[in-house]
């Protein structure tokens, strides 16, 4: 059975559809999403609906996706929002459907799912704290800190892909789909149980496009261009 892991598209609903071309062709059999459709970039409710119309999907919600339904609670939250993460923030709760807004809320932070006998817990942040937790690759881990009840934890947040083991558990975080840290591309992940077999997909798509976005969105915004081209010189 092969399961694709993806996180962290952060608006980029260009990866997206790449994503979901390239993740068609390699026969997977179910979904798991970790979290974080909002911030950075500007197309969140597109993006909702093509979540909404995947088949065999388990989704969490992200900080970012918390964030939003924060805003919609407090227009000072929003400025703050707009201050720290940029325009896509901007209105964004008008930009959302209330159908749309109903599948963020309806969310929830963890999600356990289980296959072939292998027990898999699902977070964004960490399994201590899930919508804001961060375990990059060289995090210090507790065997008391929540992995071992699992065959296998999933991950987002951090931006970085990591496989790693704790006791008999294994630990994945697929890296960002829309915005990666890591200078190891825009990726995803396939999980084939019960085999264990964990492979890394990388997709390509036109990164001029999103820069046109960020230069009518957040004129001057230097800082969301340069992480779309980590590892390679920025137009």
């Amino acid at each position: 059975m092969k399961i694709c892991l993806f996180s962290d598209i952060h608006g980029n609903l260009y990866a997206l559809e790449k994503f979901l071309i390239k993740s068609r062709e390699l026969g997977i059999d179910f979904y798991v999403f970790c979290g974080d459709i909002f911030g950075y970039y500007y197309d969140q409710d597109t993006i909702i609906s093509k979540l909404k119309g995947m088949e065999h999907l388990s989704a969490i919600k992200g900080n970012h996706d918390q964030y939003f339904l924060n805003a919609s609670m407090s227009q000072a939250e929003e400025k703050c929002l707009i201050d720290k993460f940029g325009y896509s923030y901007k209105d964004i709760t008008i930009k959302i459907s209330n159908e749309n807004k109903e599948f963020v809320k309806n969310l929830s932070e963890q999600i356990e799912l289980n296959f072939f006998g292998k027990r898999i817990g699902i977070f964004h942040g960490s399994p201590m704290d899930p919508l804001n937790g961060r375990v990059y690759p060289d995090t210090e881990i507790s065997e008391s800190d929540g992995y071992l009840k699992y065959d296998y934890v999933i991950l987002g947040h951090t931006h970085y892909r990591m496989v790693r083991h704790i006791g008999s558990t294994t630990v994945i975080n697929p890296g960002s789909l829309g915005q990666p840290r890591d200078k190891h591309g825009f990726s995803f992940a396939v999980l084939t149980i019960p085999e264990g077999e964990i492979e890394y997909h990388e997709i390509e798509w036109d990164r001029n496009l999103l820069v046109k976005d960020i230069e009518i969105n957040d004129p001057g915004s230097q800082k969301l261009i340069n992480i779309l081209f980590r590892n390679e010189e920025s137009p």
